[in-house]
C-alpha cells in the first residue's frame, strides 16, 4: 500500500460523509448549488436517498478501507 493511500482514504471518506450529511439534512440547499429546484416530497426523499444516503455509504466504505487493510483495494476501486 502506498504512503498516500491511507491519508487519501481518510480525507475522501470524511468529505463524502460531510457532503452526505449536509445533503441529507437540507436537500433543497444542496440542489440550489446546481440550480435545481425540488418541488415535491417525493423529490426530497429521492435526493436524500441518492445524494445523501449514498454519499454517506461511500464515505463509510472509504473509512473502512482506511481502517482495515483488506478493504483498502475495494475502497479505492
Amino acid at each position: 500500500m502506498s504512503v498516500l493511500t491511507k491519508p487519501f482514504l481518510l480525507l475522501c471518506g470524511i468529505s463524502f460523509i460531510l457532503i452526505g450529511f449536509n445533503t441529507f439534512r437540507d436537500p433543497v440547499a444542496a440542489m440550489a448549488l446546481v440550480d435545481l429546484s425540488v418541488s415535491s416530497v417525493s423529490a426530497l426523499n429521492e435526493i436524500r436517498a441518492n445524494y445523501g444516503g449514498m454519499q454517506i455509504g461511500i464515505g463509510l466504505l472509504l473509512l473502512a478501507g482506511f481502517r482495515l487493510p483488506s478493504l483498502a483495494a475495494p475502497a479505492l476501486l
